[in-house]
């Protein structure tokens, strides 16, 4: 019978042995796997810097330490040496590179380690900037023998590579210790599907270096107390290969272990091997001799109990037979009961009786105890566990006595200043004699299933309740569901959005590269928000907040998509409407003097940088008190409500009228000479004097005074405009009222020159004294010309050659411009088809539109009357519209530009940036070329201010598909500087004066390329 039980000894060995080889697996899985990810989520953050990289026309330092902080890089902060870009430099543009450097202020910036190479990579950003990676700024990072592999790798493949160890210029050891993760960045533009082409779009790399120490350190919670390991670079554990030990240099692992495991890691291109091995503490957690000491001593009551039946036997042999039979069914069940206990570990497991006591326990983890053994067995367990809990666990087993069992009941108990949840599970024993019943008492510790439980509750409920739609989509982002705030919000029902895409909800207001750069974030960085614009059920449009986020599994790939949407449609009415509130006057509906000095001031700004014009004009109605004093207010009131509504039904686009005071208003005109202020107070003047009928029927007759102030000429700041302007209303009403008054006396005669301007104009068509002369535009790069600009000139008899912006604005003002416009079309168009029919290789001719000509409804048909007139196609007609006509009023511009663009004319937006842009209206148009302003052009070199600007415009008309022409170009550093930008084609006197149009033919008569004609040169 000790055979027996040499038998179940080594049975329990054999399984003590199994469970510790899962274990150890298990131990050597969970750190390969978090060594894995680790390293993954470096990799996810070094092509978040790719894409920031590849996706921007310029990375500034401030914009590189703007994005690392807020990526947050807490999860990776300790492992992870920094983030650092490095870029491509040539032997030849080196100079060229270290002068840029220097010019954003790092003045000792220099290529490490010295010496010509063909080809440099420096680290030109690098964060955190601080600390031992300040000396990386600059590092060549071909230069390091150690790099270059992984370098070719990430280049050619498009991935990224791993370097093997390498010592780090951040480094104080020759120690090599650390490796370096690359992504590469390409071109935008470049061809990346095969090699080659990647080789030629390679602009840089993304790097992060980290010390492995320094990794294993920070995921040092997620290692296992109890295991020890080494990594090797490679397939195998050759000496000269470790990389890193993990609780091995203190030799505190046991080399002799009998348990020791491989696992390999792919990724980058290399392989690391990990060996692991127990540590002593592995070991203890194994050691069972409870176990052992059950079975032995089950062991030795089985042989005594043998012998006792051996002696019966000798003395009687029927009486042996039933007592051996008794004892064996004994110890059957005695085995039965002993194993039934061990299978219950993990678990708590107690044995008590009826009333409640606690008679032996089993468990291997004594941390779920609430109190230590000695103070809990032979105690009931109302002694033992709080009221609560006492109550339900004795009627579990006022349960398990009636039934034979309970299942199912959960009790709550503080445990090492925690609660924690146990689920019971009782089983009453067999009786054994006549005593009182015993039980079988499993608690299961069910804590993390309860948080888990009431997570999943909370979160059903916010999102029943939630009055933000929410929306959660599969990894095809096919819609799974949706709660009811998504119905309110959309109108679509949860039947009628299961299965389907949400790109239904698209309103048409965005372009496909709107949505392409929202799904770029998504995959990238796991998550976009931002506002947008969709459509319900009812086909109504509507503003909203939404949020997407991506949702992956623990392998990391994407499993589903949530998405959180918001009604914006009463907010962005609130802000409109207080933002109304706060620069409009409430009786009239004007703006406000708030207001007006805001437009003023961007006016005022725009005038200076333009050289033009600024009027501001003071408008009073004679003896208005007089109505409010004899007819009451509120007859006041209707007077001043139908003033402004003439007021403003008489003004031009850009002009304002406010409400100054009780009858004063403030009319502020941009772009308005004294010719045109003259004119616009004689046309206010005359407005008023139209009777004013009451609700009485009763009509009132009303006079005004008006005083003007011209910038630059009486005042060149907001405030001594309205003074001047306030004056001049003073003298208007000393000079008996129904007048206007200017500031000065001198402008009285600038407007009689204007108005003799203006006579002489409207004989010059029918004389024949206007005239129309051409300049080239040629191709930046190449210098040939590729189109013309029609400008008009104007030979008086006496004055000789007049320029237009002598006599344009007058022609604008006095209306004559609509007649002069449409001549300019017919003779440009008719020129252009003349030198055709000559058999001359014409180009595009551009035409100036105006502001008059524009807002015609008839201007597609006279457009179109002209070309066919003329059999010339659309093609070779360019329509120029300034900047501050196409933002008069949007939608008008919008459907006119479609129409032009539709009949196959090229359209362009002249002296764009010297106007009140709308970028959000601009993308909108059908446009292909935006014309950058003289003044820009000709500052460059001088003012970094316009540098910026030129190079943004450019930039942004890339992004929007247009092409860009500068004009006024008249230096060869101005044509290298817009060819370095990028811009496409130019005008100036560089190539070539305006000229009249034989003079011009010869210049169509010629090929090739024009050459330059900088002034001294």
């Amino acid at each position: 019978m000790l055979g027996v039980t040499a038998g179940y000894w080594a049975n329990e060995e054999s399984e003590l042995l199994a469970k510790r080889q899962q274990v150890f697996q298990e131990a050597a899985n969970l750190v390969t796997q978090n060594i894995d990810q680790s390293i993954s989520n470096i990799n996810v953050v070094l092509r978040g810097v790719k894409g920031l990289y590849e996706s921007s026309s310029e990375v500034t330092r401030s914009d590189f330490r703007q994005y690392y902080k807020s990526l947050e890089l807490e999860h990776i902060r300790h492992s992870l040496q920094g983030l650092a870009i490095a870029v491509r430099v040539s032997q030849a543009h080196k100079p060229r590179h270290l002068a840029e450097m220097n010019s954003l202020g790092i003045s000792d910036y220099r290529i490490k380690p010295e010496g010509e190479r063909a080809q440099y990579a420096p680290i030109v950003l690098i964060e955190p900037f601080e600390g031992s990676n300040v000396k990386a700024l600059g590092f060549d990072v071909t230069s390091n023998p150690g790099s270059l592999d992984a370098l070719e790798r990430a280049r050619d493949t498009g991935e990224m590579a791993l370097t093997g160890r390498i010592k780090l210029v951040q480094d104080d050891t020759d120690a090599l210790s650390a490796v370096v993760m690359y992504v590469p960045i390409y071109a935008k533009d470049g061809r990346i599907g095969t090699q080659e082409g990647r080789r030629e779009a390679l602009v840089g790399w993304v790097s992060g270096p980290f010390h492995i120490h320094n990794l294993l350190r920070s995921m040092e919670q997620q290692i296992p107390d109890d295991v020890g390991f080494d990594i090797y670079e490679g397939e195998a554990a050759l000496p000269g290969a470790q990389l890193v030990g993990w609780k091995t240099a203190s030799g505190v692992t046991d080399p002799t272990s009998e348990l020791n495991i491989t696992r390999t890691l792919e990724m980058g291109g290399k392989r690391w091997t990990l060996v692991f091995r127990t540590l002593p503490a592995f070991e203890n957690n194994f050691n069972n001799t409870h176990a052992h000491s059950l079975i032995a001593l089950m062991g030795i009551a089985l042989s005594f109990l043998l012998g006792w039946l051996s002696w019966l036997l000798l003395t009687g042999r029927e009486r042996a037979v039933v007592l051996a039979s008794k004892m064996t069914q004994e110890l059957r069940q005695t085995q039965a009961e002993l194993e039934a206990t061990l299978d219950a570990v993990p678990d708590v497991l107690f044995e008590v009786d009826l009333a409640g006591r606690y008679h032996a326990f089993r468990t291997s983890r004594l941390n779920l105890l609430a109190v230590p053994p000695e103070m809990f067995l032979g105690k009931l367990i109302s002694e033992v566990l709080p009221a609560q809990a006492s109550l339900i666990s004795r009627d579990a087993l006022q349960e398990a006595n009636a039934n034979g069992f309970s299942i199912g009941q959960q009790i709550e108990i503080p445990i090492g200043g925690e609660l924690h949840w146990f689920e019971l599970s009782i089983a009453r024993k067999n009786d054994i004699g006549a005593g009182e019943p015993r039980f079988i008492v499993i608690s299961r510790d069910i804590t993390e299933r309860k948080k888990s439980e009431e997570q999943l509750r909370l979160g059903a409920q916010m999102f029943t309740s939630s009055r933000d739609g929410i929306v959660i989509t599969d990894a095809r982002n096919r819609v799974l569901s949706v709660n009811p705030a998504f119905t309110t919000i959309t109108g679509y029902s949860e039947a009628e959005t299961i299965g389907r895409s949400p790109g239904f909800l698209k309103s048409g207001r965005h372009d496909q590269a709107f949505y392409a750069a929202m799904w770029q974030d998504i995959q990238t960085d796991g998550y976009w928000q931002g506002e947008l614009w969709n459509k319900r059920k009812n086909g109504v449009i509507y503003p909203e907040w939404l949020s997407i986020s991506a949702v992956k599994d623990a392998s990391g790939s994407i499993t589903s998509y949530i998405g959180i949407l918001s009604d914006l449609t009463d907010r962005k009415a609130d802000q409109e409407r207080i933002a109304y509130l706060d620069h409009y006057d409430k009786l009239t509906q004007l703006p406000n003097s708030d207001l007006l000095f805001d437009r003023a001031a961007l006016a005022l700004a725009t005038a200076k940088r333009t050289s033009g014009r600024v009027s501001m004009l003071f408008l009073d109605i004679d003896r208005f008190q007089y109505i409010n004093d004899s007819l009451g207010r509120s007859v006041g009131d209707q007077v001043l409500r139908t003033i402004a509504t003439r007021l403003v039904r008489n003004l031009q686009a850009d002009d304002t009228v406010c409400r100054h005071s009780a009858d004063e208003f403030i009319l502020l005109l941009p772009n308005t000479s004294a010719h045109g202020a003259a004119h616009a107070a004689s046309r206010m003047l005359a407005i008023i004097k139209e009777p004013v009928v009451l609700d009485s029927g009763q009509e009132l007759r009303l006079t005004a005074s008006v005083g003007a102030a011209i910038y630059p000429d009486n005042g060149t700041d907001l405030e001594k405009l309205t003074q001047c302007a306030g004056a001049a209303l003073k003298q208007a009403k000393l000079n008996g009222r129904d007048n206007f008054k200017f500031f000065t006396e001198q402008m009285h005669g600038q407007v009689n020159d204007i108005l003799l301007i203006e006579n002489q104009l409207r004989q010059a068509l029918s004389k024949g004294e206007l005239l129309l002369y051409y300049q080239p535009q040629v191709d930046a790069l190449t210098c040939r010309m590729i189109g013309a600009e029609a400008l008009i000139r104007w030979q008086h008899p006496e004055w000789g050659l007049v320029l237009p912006s002598r006599f344009i604005p007058i022609a604008e003002n006095s209306g004559q411009i609509l007649a002069i416009g449409d001549w300019v079309l017919r003779t440009a168009v008719q020129q252009v088809a003349s030198w055709q029919r000559e058999g001359l290789s014409v180009v595009p001719v551009a035409v100036n539109l105006s502001a008059l000509q524009f807002h015609q409804s008839t201007l597609c048909e006279t457009v179109g009357a002209a070309l066919q007139n003329s059999q010339l196609s659309p093609a070779l007609l360019e329509l120029e519209l300034t900047e501050r006509i196409a933002m008069e009023d949007s939608s008008l511009a919008v459907e006119q530009i479609r129409k032009l663009h539709a009949m196959g004319v090229t359209l362009s937006i002249d002296d764009f940036g010297t106007g009140y842009s709308s970028l959000s209206y601009l993308k909108l148009y059908q446009i292909d070329k935006l014309k950058i302003d003289q003044s820009f052009v000709r500052e460059l070199g001088h003012d970094d201010n316009d540098g910026a600007i030129v190079r943004a415009i450019i930039n942004m008309s890339h992004g929007l598909g247009f092409k860009t022409i500068a004009e006024g170009v008249e230096t060869q550093f101005q044509l290298d500087y817009l060819r370095a930008q990028g811009c496409d084609e130019i005008q100036g006197y560089l190539f070539g004066h305006p000229v009249p149009a034989e003079e011009f033919a010869s210049l169509l008569r010629k090929a090739g390329p024009l050459e330059s004609i900088e002034p001294g040169v």
